[in-house]
């Protein structure tokens, strides 16, 4: 079989498209503005869409429903990339830390020589100790440093690329600039 050079699958965890909230803009900006035509975006969300670039995947409710759904994202996205040379996912990190470290678990078992980056909006941990429990924000750390140690991940601020650097030692790259 033919294989195609360049496919990248964008994965949301929440609905991006039609946007509702801040992290679903964020999210619909970088990726309707990405330079490469190959794309798509897998988006938990219950409303449909007509566009051929997104994907839906109907939300479930529960711990288990969740991961059910990080399952069929995961097929989805195998499917997507079947036939393509370079393999790219970019999971945006406005959801829970948890789910996107099963998320990645999941993907690099089933998906063969894929380049996973973490598009993260903020830093988990910081958000967990200030909204949850310390066990919580604890659990958190330790997925957000697995994260960071298993994909490209970016950061916001100089702050959180310090943290990031001095917690996980790994670099992340800054999606938007400091003035």
């Amino acid at each position: 079989m033919i294989k195609k050079n360049k496919k990248i699958i964008f994965i949301s965890l929440y609905q991006v498209y039609p946007s509702y909230h801040g992290a679903s803009d964020v999210t619909y900006n970088f990726f309707s503005n990405w330079s490469i035509c190959e794309k798509k975006l897998i988006q938990i969300a219950e409303k449909t869409n007509k566009k051929r670039n997104i994907i839906n995947i109907n939300p479930k409710l529960s711990i288990i429903g969740k991961l059910i759904n990080l399952i069929i994202i995961t097929f989805v996205a195998k499917k997507e990339l079947t036939n393509y040379k370079k393999k790219i996912i970019i999971i945006e990190g406005a959801s829970w830390i948890g789910y996107v470290y099963f998320l990645i678990k999941l993907l690099n078992i089933l998906i063969k020589n894929v380049k996973i980056i973490y598009h993260a909006h903020n830093l988990e941990y910081e958000v967990r100790k200030l909204k949850n429990s310390k066990i919580i924000s604890l659990i958190s750390f330790y997925f957000e440093k697995f994260t960071y140690q298993n994909t490209l991940g970016t950061s916001v601020s100089i702050k959180d690329k310090n943290f990031i650097k001095k917690n996980t030692r790994k670099r992340s790259f800054k999606t938007v600039k400091v003035i």
